[in-house]
Order: C-alpha cells, then sequence, then structure tokens
C-alpha cells in the first residue's frame, strides 16, 4: 500500500503543532462524493488554524482504494470533539453513508455532495435494488462506482439505504490500520460502533466489547460503583452536566487505547455507519491465525474477532491434532504409504466447511459444477491462498508489517463446491449460512455491476455522458470499450471456473471466511491441509528432514528412526510436529517420479490432482522450484500466533498501571462522582 502526498490541496498544511500522545485511532467518513469534494471544501478555508478546526482527519481513503495524507500522522488535528482529539489520528473514509431512502425528502447533490447537478428523487417501496440506485443516480453513481445496500435486521432500528464500502477501500483501511499500530506502538484493541442503540453504551458494552482495556476498566475501578454512577440521571463531568451513563463511557475513553468507530465518541452520529464490516476489518488488523474447521462440524459464525487467545482456541490444539493424527488421517511429513506427505489429512462422518487459517489472497482455485470424481483418488477441487509473514522487528523489538513480509501459501484440497452458484451470489440470508464463498459472490457481484453499467452508459447516450463527466473535477467515468473488455475477461473467467479448469482470482480473503466443502479421498470425506514456503522459516522447527527426490526410501527411514513399513506413525506423527520438512510436492509430481511403486494406469487417476505447473505459470512469484519448505499446519499457526501475542503484550506494557497519572486523575474524578451516603439526623437526647 503507498499514500499519496496531498497535491489535492491548495492551502499549505505544514506548521501544524504535534501531539504530546497518540492514543486512539478514530474511523470516520467523509459524508460526500469523492477525495476531490473534501479537498475542495478545505481548499476554501485556507490556513493551517482553519485546516486543524476543519479537516477531522490526517488520511483518506477513496473508493478504488487510493490512500491520500493530508497532515502528518503526528500533527494535531480536531478529529472529533472533546479530548480525544488532542490524542487521536483521523482515517476517513470516502463514503456518501445514509442514502436517500423511504420516507425520506428529496435531496440534492448539492447538500449530498457539494455539487449541483439535479435533483434526487427519494426511493419508494420495500427493498431497493443497485439497479434502481443506479436508475435514480444514473451516470453519477458510475463515476464513483456506487455500492448501495439496505441495512440489514439486527444492524439498527433504522431500516435505510446505505453506501457499501468496496473491497479495495476496506483493504486499504487494513494495512492503513495496522500500520499505525506500528508507527505508534498502538495496541490492535477495537471498540467499534453500538450500531442498535446508543443506549447499549454502559457498562456491560464496556466489559463485553472494549476488549482487555474494558474487562480491566471494570475490574479495576469495581462494577458495583460503575453501575451506581450509570444509574444516575444527571453528573457533572469536565464541567457539562451529563447523564450517568454518559459519564461511565468517557471516563473509559479516557483511558482506552486502539481503534474505535466516530459514532462511539458520539453515539448520536451514524458514522461510519451499519455498513462498516468492522469483523473483517479486525480480523484483517489482528492478523491471527485459525483452524481451517470447527470440530462441531457446523457453520462457523465470526461474526466477532476474539483474538486467537482470548476465545481459548490454544486449548483446542491437543483435540485438533488427535483429530489429524488418529487412525485413518494422512501424517506429517511421511503418509501411511511410507512417501513424503506435505500436510495433514481430516476425517469427518458428515459435510464440513472448510474456511482460510489466515488472510491472504486466493492465487489459485479449482472448482466446477460436474459431478464428483473418483471417489478413491480424491476430489481434484481445491483452493490455494497466499499469506504474506511479518518476522522483522522494529526498533522497539515488534513486529513491523510496514515492510514486505515472507510469502507463506496454504492449500486446501478434495473440496467440492456443494450448495454453490454459479449464476447469482448466493450470500447470508435470513441468518443462514452463505451457500457461496465471499470470493466467488465478489466476481459474480462485478460481472452483475458490469452489466448494469455497460447497459446505463449505451442508453445514456455519448452528449449526456460527455456533459456529466465535465461537471466533475476528475474524469471518472470510465471508456465503454475498457467495460466491455473487462466484462468478457471475468466471464471467461467464470466459465473456467464452471468447467473445472484451474483459474487465478487474486481477490482477498479473511481468516474465518468460507472456502468450500470437504469432499472425498479413499472413499472418506477427507481434507488435505498444507502450508509450505519456497524460503526457510526460523522458528520452532528443530528438525530437519527431506530429500531432492520424492520417493527416498533412506530420507524418509532416516526421519521416522525405524522402518515405514514396521514405524508406529501416530506416534511418530507427534515427534514429527516440529518438523521443517524439504523436498518435492506430491502435486507436481511426474510419472518417472514414482518409477515402479504405480504403473501407468494408476497415475493416470492420479494426474487430474496435479497442478503445481499450472499455478507456476499463471501466478506471479509463485515457487519456480517444487521442492519447497513443508511445515505441519497447526504447529506453524501455533508459532505464528504466539509471535502475535507476544507482539500485542509489549503494547500493552504501559498501561494497566495503577500508577499512571491518568488512571489517579480517573480514581479522583470517581470518587467525587460516587454517591454520598445520606446524612442520618441524631435525635436530641431526652432531659433526664
Amino acid at each position: 500500500m503507498s499514500v499519496i502526498p496531498s497535491d489535492l490541496l491548495k492551502s499549505k498544511i505544514g506548521g501544524l503543532a504535534r501531539r504530546e500522545e497518540t492514543s486512539a485511532i478514530v474511523v470516520r467518513t467523509n459524508q460526500g462524493l469523492s477525495v476531490q469534494t473534501t479537498a475542495r471544501n478545505w481548499d476554501k478555508r485556507k490556513g493551517a488554524r482553519k485546516l486543524r478546526r476543519e479537516a477531522g482527519c490526517h488520511l483518506l481513503i477513496d473508493r478504488n482504494g487510493k490512500v491520500y495524507r493530508y497532515a502528518d500522522e503526528k500533527a494535531r488535528l480536531r478529529v472529533v470533539k472533546g479530548t480525544l482529539s488532542e490524542r487521536a489520528v483521523g482515517v476517513m473514509l470516502a463514503s456518501m453513508g445514509h442514502l436517500p431512502g423511504r420516507g425520506d425528502r428529496p435531496k440534492t447533490l448539492l447538500k449530498m455532495g457539494r455539487w449541483t447537478l439535479g435533483r434526487i428523487p427519494p426511493f419508494r417501496g420495500g427493498r431497493e435494488t443497485r439497479a434502481k440506485v443506479r436508475r435514480y443516480f444514473g451516470p453519477w453513481a458510475l463515476m464513483v462506482r456506487l455500492r448501495a445496500a439496505r441495512c440489514p435486521r439486527g444492524r439498527g432500528a433504522l431500516p435505510a439505504t446505505w453506501e457499501v464500502f468496496p473491497d479495495e477501500q476496506l483493504d486499504s483501511l487494513v494495512a492503513s490500520l495496522r500500520r499505525l499500530c506500528v508507527q505508534f506502538g498502538l495496541p490492535r484493541n477495537f471498540l467499534p460502533n453500538a450500531w442498535a442503540s446508543f443506549r447499549s453504551l454502559n457498562v456491560r458494552w464496556i466489559e463485553s466489547s472494549g476488549g482487555r482495556y474494558g474487562r480491566w476498566f471494570v475490574e479495576r475501578f469495581g462494577r458495583k460503583r460503575l453501575l451506581e454512577l450509570e444509574k444516575k440521571k444527571r453528573v457533572v463531568l469536565d464541567g457539562k452536566p451529563q447523564r450517568g451513563r454518559d459519564a461511565v463511557v468517557r471516563l473509559f475513553l479516557k483511558l482506552f487505547e486502539g481503534i474505535l468507530g466516530h459514532q462511539t465518541v458520539h453515539p448520536r452520529l451514524r458514522d461510519p455507519g451499519p455498513m462498516l464490516d468492522w469483523s473483517r476489518v479486525q480480523r484483517g488488523v489482528r492478523n491471527d491465525w485459525w483452524f481451517p474447521f470447527d470440530l462441531g462440524n457446523e457453520e462457523r459464525d465470526y461474526r466477532g474477532a476474539l483474538s486467537f487467545w482470548d476465545y481459548g482456541a490454544a486449548s483446542m490444539t491437543d483435540a485438533y491434532l488427535q483429530l489429524v493424527e488418529g487412525a485413518g488421517g494422512g501424517t506429517f511429513p511421511v503418509g501411511s504409504n511410507g512417501l513424503w506427505h506435505g500436510g495433514i489429512h481430516a476425517v469427518f462422518a458428515r459435510p464440513t466447511p472448510v474456511y482460510a487459517m489466515a488472510n491472504g489472497r486466493v492465487v489459485a482455485c479449482r472448482y466446477g459444477e460436474a459431478a464428483e470424481p473418483d471417489a478413491n483418488r480424491g476430489s481434484p477441487f481445491f483452493v490455494l491462498l497466499e499469506h504474506e509473514l511479518h518476522l522483522e522487528a522494529d526498533a522497539q523489538g515488534r513486529l513491523d508489517a510496514s515492510k514486505p513480509g515472507t510469502k507463506v501459501y496454504s492449500l486446501y484440497m478434495h473440496l467440492v463446491p456443494a450448495g454453490f452458484s454459479f449464476e447469482k451470489p448466493a450470500r447470508r440470508r435470513g441468518g443462514k449460512p452463505p451457500a457461496n464463498p465471499g470470493w466467488l459472490d465478489a466476481l459474480l457481484e462485478r460481472r452483475d455491476e458490469l452489466r448494469e453499467e455497460i447497459a446505463i452508459l449505451e442508453a445514456a447516450g455519448a452528449a449526456h455522458l460527455e456533459a456529466a463527466n465535465k461537471a466533475l473535477p476528475d474524469k471518472l467515468l470510465r471508456p465503454l470499450d475498457a467495460l466491455q473488455k473487462e466484462l468478457e475477461e471475468l466471464e471467461a473467467l467464470l466459465e473456467k471456473l464452471q468447467a473445472g479448469e484451474i483459474v487465478f482470482p487474486g481477490l482477498r480473503v479473511c481468516v474465518g471466511d468460507k472456502l468450500g466443502v470437504v469432499g472425498a479421498y479413499a472413499h472418506r470425506r477427507t481434507l488435505h491441509v498444507g502450508v509450505f514456503s519456497a524460503t526457510k522459516i526460523e522458528g520452532p522447527f528443530n528438525i530437519d528432514v527431506g530429500s531432492a527426490e520424492y520417493v527416498d526410501e533412506a530420507a524418509v527411514k532416516k526421519a521416522l528412526n525405524a522402518d515405514p513399513a514396521s514405524a508406529d506413525m501416530p506416534r511418530q506423527a507427534v515427534r514429527l510436529r516440529r518438523a521443517r520438512a524439504h523436498f518435492p510436492s506430491e502435486w507436481a509430481l511426474r510419472r518417472e517420479d514414482l518409477g515402479e511403486l504405480v504403473d501407468d494406469e494408476d497415475f493416470a487417476r492420479c494426474a487430474p490432482l496435479m497442478f503445481w505447473e499450472a499455478v507456476a505459470k499463471g501466478v506471479p512469484d509463485f515457487p519456480q522450484s517444487r521442492t519447497v519448505y513443508h511445515y505441519h499446519p497447526f504447529t506453524f499457526l501455533g508459532w505464528v500466533n504466539e509471535l502475535q501475542r507476544t507482539d500485542e503484550d509489549s503494547r500493552y506494557l504501559h498501561a494497566f498501571n495503577d500508577r499512571d497519572p491518568k488512571v489517579v486523575a480517573l480514581e479522583k474524578v470517581l470518587k467525587e462522582l460516587a454517591p454520598k451516603p445520606p446524612k442520618v439526623k441524631q435525635k436530641a437526647a431526652k432531659p433526664a
């Protein structure tokens, strides 16, 4: 991610005072059409003094993912009202926010985007579709690639139409937040919007949503005392009368360190709104790894973003290891057939969803609507993810996410597209789990958007489009031939995917995103999971095994310390959990690699499983050599999360200190606000 200097502003923004402390990052929206709109408004308020009063952000992220720096991140700007502004960094997303919906009066683009391009009629009827939004907004919607959707139930009391944040914008937001956390040493602690109602901002909300700070705050200052303060109808805090519930939240924000939404600071605002996927943002910033399936064989509800350690997943590692090392499961790094095996097998009794182990990109996949192939040789459908692992530390000893990381790949083999739809998106409906993976729905939605854009451009006419394009500061309308070319390429990719060919989407996924359903291998529902890298990774891997050849009996015997035919494979699997294996991948085998182990007919049945050569040609920077380093997926997962935990704990060292001046001052304020015991009138003694 590259940050573009603020050449959009004509006014000078230098000479701003620097903050003495940085302890929070506030995410908000500009409630406008584009970056150019915000820049034009700020240009009217020249001078650093006015800018500090009006700006409200240091970084602004456009819908296409470009990040603009309006002021140095260490400069002191008025990010939000109140004392939090003196120690906060502002990140602003280009978004219209709430769009005119049912019951709204007609609005003008002058109010919504500061541009006079005509009036916008209100929406009528029930749910608004994207096509309906585009018909109302016309070419203007295409210029900013406006995506609108109804606010789903459970996210707010006001059902209305909101602009949806594009994937490119969310990816840049995640990258920016990770960089700012490294730059200022902030904990990756989140305090997202309490969107249902501002009345939910109370002691219970602080304890449940405030993370480690929330739990410490309630324990340190006493639940009983905070609840008593919350029940007060009127208290005076910082010279302002307010309700006791609001006073408790403001006291908590004085100590909070991390990332929060603008609405959390000002509950009556609807900013950044219910369409910001906080779960995805949290998972992307925290960058924890997770297990690729659940032990309960149920659909995972990943609406929250609890960290690996807070959730207690570390205690479940033994149960996962016993599942993959039990009878019938493929073992790492040597399989039951005595050959090298670059992953683990998990056997299930019923169809089980498979999830991404970490944040990354879908660099290659193979799916199809054809019937499931021979169950003995295994399903050839797979998903290959690319991850970026940051192992270098900065001057403070923290993991530096701003530098390029080491590329690691995770493979999920023997999947089936159970319930997939290659014709239309199939996201979550009515509380039911989504049938399609998110990356597949993204491809289908982009295809539908391109069809709508082309239809509107063809119907609008060249003269109208040229006039509308001149009204904007940038030429945001894409040529018709460019849209048609993109649509053709996307439709060709979907056709190949549906036909069972290998495709290279390059779309991002978050940890916990659904990838598919467990398929078959050896007449059982079996999932193969592997983790590998082209470069050697140092870590807790204290056993080095492998060879340059896939079939090497001497190297296998050396790794097992016994003959493969007589070795106790489950016990050997326990010993080799921390092995770092270097051998050719079994997904790049050729006929000559197996020699006399199989005949031509057997290899012909296994050949459809191979994918290495095709991926090496179609994916840039993918290992060209088929000899790579393999790691036990669950050992690798635990090690990476331990690094993340150590790095995160270092950011809390200055917190939770009773001698901290802010804690001492807050304790004094709570004593002043505490209800005083009623005075008991003593009765005068009667004369004798």
